[in-house]
């Protein structure tokens, strides 16, 4: 598969690559969760650079000296022995200087494991170096927890040398838009577009074994069939592949809060219901995965009208589709039993796009220009309802409040009485509301015109995909 987006990353990049040669040494941070990318986005950079890879891989540390050594040997034209990591790094980071090679290390973070003195050696010959020109270091890691720590703990001997840290994301809506056009070979509907979009996400990877497996033709229930219940399923295991590295011992406590929220236990005293974890144990590890793992969002109402009703959510599709329906089934999946599985999977495909439509839509609005001073976005709900997106202008006193719907049969006066009855349990006293309802799906002109009559626009996907 083709390299896709990332325009502004090589953009950063490469001009880290400038400012090494004219202005001085040069130490970037790449992170971003396995399976986001960083490998690739770095082999499509220094395609055209001079440089050096170094895969920190899970070896004896004396092992890896000998192998990252014979590979600077090679470019060197050299074959000397490197008795340790301080006589190699010096003699990289002069080699780099005087002939203007970056120097990459992948999967930085094992060296954790493997020699954790190696970092006070880098932060010492950093110290040393970092005010000759030539000298580019790049570091890429996909245990984010690890990363942060090592460059952004005060008690780390590597704090605070980083000129530059690019954290890498999923890939957007047009890109993935982009991968599936390019691929299918033909236009792509709104709906296709977010069925993709709430299983797989925008990450790069699973859309490339898609690729591989040659499934691009297939429907979507049965690629994931494919990717995710067959025997040799590669996305079988994901979860753990993915996240056990980073949980570490505390994997099985993590797992359980996951499954839970996934399973829509969303709220604090469904989760400590589903788990039955102790209530400072849970609050503990929520923060932790919110906040240091960055895998789910504690939300709260726009306008919460002080009344606590947050929920969380996770914030990959596809580990939340994992938990949902892989995790939970693990014995019926061994036994090769899944059939009823992906039958479940397949009437619930439909809830699944109408979450991430609500994201579509947000990104819609952010995009164009319905709303001038925007001050803060979300949904708001309560225990009588909800209202899928809100926009509000506090400079204006205008609020924008919109209700996304699939198909075009519900786009009718109903919704928006509604709309219009949860709306006023938002006490929004002064504001001027506009009131949109979204579609996934063609809406007759006739019904447009009678909902304008009542102050209603409505968006459908004749305007929603471009």
């Amino acid at each position: 598969m083709k390299f896709y987006n990332r325009e502004r990353e090589i953009k950063e990049i490469e001009e880290t690559i400038k400012l090494a040669h004219t202005k001085g040494a040069q130490f970037t941070v790449l992170t971003g969760r396995r399976r986001i990318g960083k490998s690739s986005l770095i082999q499509k950079v220094f395609a055209s650079y001079k440089h050096f890879y170094f895969f920190v891989s899970k070896k004896k540390s004396h092992i890896l000296l000998q192998e990252f050594g014979g590979i600077l040997n090679n470019i060197q034209n050299d074959n000397r022995t490197y008795q340790n990591w301080e006589e190699f790094l010096e003699q990289l980071f002069q080699y780099s200087m005087t002939h203007k090679i970056a120097i990459i290390f992948d999967e930085f973070q094992e060296f954790y494991k493997i020699e954790s003195s190696f970092f006070s050696i880098m932060q010492k010959l950093w110290d040393k170096y970092q005010n000759q020109k030539n000298l580019n270091i790049i570091v890429a890691g996909s245990v984010t927890t690890l990363l942060e720590k090592i460059f952004y703990s005060q008690k780390e001997p590597l704090y605070n040398r980083a000129t530059q840290k690019i954290n890498l994301g999923e890939f957007d809506f047009q890109t993935i838009y982009t991968i599936l056009r390019d691929h299918k070979k033909k236009n792509i509907e709104l709906e296709e577009l977010l069925g993709f979009f709430g299983i797989f996400g925008g990450v790069p990877y699973y859309y490339q074994q898609i690729f591989k497996a040659d499934l691009f033709s297939h429907k979507l229930i049965d690629i994931i069939d494919q990717l995710v219940f067959s025997q040799n399923a590669i996305l079988k295991n994901e979860g753990r592949e993915v996240l056990i590295q980073e949980f570490g011992r505390e994997h099985n406590v993590y797992f359980a809060i996951l499954e839970a929220i996934a399973l829509n236990a969303n709220t604090f005293s469904k989760i400590l219901n589903y788990t039955k974890l102790e209530e400072s144990v849970l609050a503990r590890n929520l923060i932790k995965l919110e906040n240091d793992f960055s895998l789910i969002k504690k939300e709260k109402p726009i306008f919460p009208n002080n009344q606590k009703v947050f929920r969380y959510k996770i914030n990959n599709n596809f580990l939340n589709f994992w938990f949902r329906y892989v995790y939970p089934n693990q014995s019926l999946i061994e036994s090769n039993f899944t059939k009823e599985i992906v039958k479940n999977i397949n009437q619930d495909l439909r809830s699944l796009v109408g979450i991430v439509f609500e994201k579509y839509c947000l990104c819609y609005m952010l995009n164009s220009s319905y709303l001038a001073n925007l001050h803060q976005f979300g949904s708001w709900w309560d225990k009588l309802g909800e209202i899928d997106l809100v926009l509000s202008s506090k400079k204006d006193k205008k609020v924008i409040v919109g209700e996304c719907k699939l198909n075009a049969s519900e786009i009718n006066m109903n919704q928006v009485v509604k709309m219009r009855d949860n709306f006023s349990r938002m006490n929004l006293v002064g504001y001027e509301a506009e009131f949109i309802l979204f579609c996934a799906q063609v809406v007759d002109k006739n019904k447009k015109n009678e909902l304008k009559k009542e102050g209603i626009i409505v968006i459908d996907n004749k305007e929603l995909i471009k």
